[in-house]
């Protein structure tokens, strides 16, 4: 018997918890009444199951995979006595049930997984400034993505004109633009339409139809033209980058990149909303800051697309964090110039108890720390009385100074002091004056301002 039961533990130490002491083991494999591993393995077979499947139930069950086996396969009294255990062993036709219902609970799983996904995903929008926007999109359906019917719209194939003449003389046609830039009006003949602006479509047309309808040209006037757009061409733009469905969207021909990005279900939060830049025939052709829509309530920037047009969002790339006495304490981004002045713009302007001192915690950046560094953030502070202003500052050289040393002082550029100061080089000379217009104190990427 003490042979049977070192082999019998020569077998099962690869599948036994360390946890278990060497008399628990012992205890296991009386219990079982077995002699090898190759009966379990028989057993198993028997009910049409693997060494897997067992491992699997085993977690099923809430069992280690020995115990599993004691209680349910190879102990003899187990299938006699019905008070031994309340459990069965499964046949293989129940483990492919447990196998579709382990199937089901992964896919809640998942779907689990992606809606906390898009929870965190605007947890964090909240604290982004601007994101928000994109969250209740109005454009969802994109029939709504038309806008207004300018006269500078340009026609092209797939338009659709209705032609309606009135007066003296009646005639009522409904045509599209066809692949070769006509129409073709019933009774009249083809007339050019493609290229050509809504303006001067209707000037050109109102001439053409003055052969068939000798009042449009009459003076006076005798009939009149109505030409309206009842269909527009559905124009194909690809959205790249940062946005939340990137890939080709269809939309409509008097869509803007706003109406494009809305159409493309916004963009996230590691997005630029400062500078997304649209192309067309793979040259730039403008760059547009959602800041200017969302703070003013304008957009001049925005442009009208046209067809495989390009619009490409890159990663944000300056985020500066308002912390206090401020409206909208919300994680801004800025550009390289800009700095605590439009900062506090875009977030609505200080409290009216806030301090005239602002605290920054900075981290330095990466080409100004030194071996020697032990530290790589360090605090400092601001008036803001001084650095809201908009009075020149008068700055009167002293011996060794530099313009580097002088734009690190006032946190602006040395090109800003040469350009404000009309210099054409960096030589200085002792007590000369230089102005420095910008006061405005500039912030860098991972600034965190305090407002007490």
């Amino acid at each position: 018997m003490n042979k049977k039961i070192i082999v019998l533990l020569l077998t099962l130490i690869p599948y036994i918890s360390f946890s278990q002491s060497l008399e628990d083991v012992n205890k296991q494999a009386t219990s079982m009444g077995i002699d090898s591993q190759s009966e379990i393995l028989k057993e198993l077979a028997k009910r049409g199951m693997s060494e897997a499947d067992a491992r699997r139930m085993a977690q099923v069950y809430g069992l280690d995979y020995d115990e599993y086996i004691s209680k349910f396969i190879t102990n003899k009294t187990q299938s006699t006595s019905s008070n031994t255990s309340m459990f069965i062993s499964p046949t293989a036709s129940e483990l492919t049930i447990l196998s579709d219902t382990t199937n089901v609970i992964e896919e809640q799983e998942q779907e689990q997984e992606q809606e906390q996904e898009q929870e965190q995903e605007q947890e964090q929008g909240n604290i982004y400034f601007g994101y928000d926007i994109f969250l209740n999109n109005p454009f969802a359906n994109k029939e709504y993505l038309v806008g207004n019917i300018d006269e500078g719209y340009i026609l092209a194939p797939g338009d659709v004109l209705r032609i309606y003449v009135f007066g003296d003389n009646t005639y009522q046609s409904e045509v599209k633009i066809d692949l070769n830039g006509n129409i073709l009006l019933p009774d009249i003949g083809i007339f050019f339409a493609s290229g050509y602006t809504f303006n001067s479509l209707k000037s050109r047309l109102n001439s053409f139809l003055g052969k068939s309808f000798s009042g449009l040209i009459d003076v006076p006037q005798r009939s009149f033209l109505d030409v309206s757009l009842t269909q527009l061409r559905p124009v194909k733009v690809t959205v790249l980058g940062e946005s939340n469905t990137p890939g080709p969207h269809l939309i409509g021909g008097f869509a803007t990149v706003l109406n494009a990005l809305y159409s493309a279900g916004g963009i996230k939060v590691s997005g630029s909303l400062r500078n997304i830049k649209v192309f067309r025939n793979n040259r730039l052709l403008k760059v547009v800051d959602i800041y200017d829509y969302i703070t003013k309530g304008s957009l001049d920037d925005d442009i009208r697309l046209m067809n495989n047009d390009v619009i490409f969002i890159p990663a944000r790339n300056n985020s500066v964090e308002l912390v206090g006495a401020v409206k909208n304490p919300l994680i801004y981004e800025l550009k390289s110039n800009e700095g605590i002045k439009q900062v506090l713009d875009f977030s609505g302007g200080l409290l009216p108890n806030a301090s005239s001192i602002a605290v920054i915690e900075r981290i330095r950046p990466m080409n100004e720390r030194v071996n020697d560094d032990v530290y790589n953030r360090f605090l400092t502070s601001v008036n803001l009385s001084k650095a809201l202003s908009d009075d020149k500052i008068k700055h009167i050289i002293s011996k060794g100074e530099t313009l580097w040393a002088i734009s690190k002082k006032y946190n602006v550029s040395v090109q800003d002091i040469k350009n404000w100061n009309n210099l054409f080089s960096n030589s200085l000379s002792v007590n000369q004056s230089l102005d420095i217009i910008n006061n405005n104190f500039k912030l860098i990427d991972g600034d965190v301002v305090t407002f007490q």
